[in-house]
């Protein structure tokens, strides 16, 4: 299980993707795979203070300063990263060039 700690965290810990979908604040990783895309959904984490502070700038730095996510990710062109926040009606959106 991903424990919330001082830094974001992009955690895949959820058993369905019923859970997934329902999330406040999740997190999508798109790849383009030719003619389809392949995703993966998630959790985002992280104490109080880094989840109120999110920002493009924030998110960009923390992925290119150490691996976010609770599983071995190597970006390639074209992969997208998307975190909504439902209460906060925010949406950051990153393409790999940028991280």
């Amino acid at each position: 299980m991903c424990q919330p700690n001082d830094k974001l965290l992009l955690c895949t810990c959820l058993d369905n993707d019923e859970e997934r979908t329902k999330l406040p604040l999740k997190w999508i990783l798109e790849r383009y795979l030719g003619a389809c895309e392949s995703n993966i959904i998630g959790e985002v984490k992280g104490s109080t203070d880094v989840i109120d502070g999110l920002s493009i700038d924030d998110v960009i730095d923390q992925l290119n300063s150490r691996n976010c996510f609770d599983f071995d990710y190597v970006p390639i062109e074209k992969d997208s990263l998307c975190i909504s926040n439902i209460e906060k009606k925010q949406i950051i959106r990153i393409w790999n060039s940028s991280f």
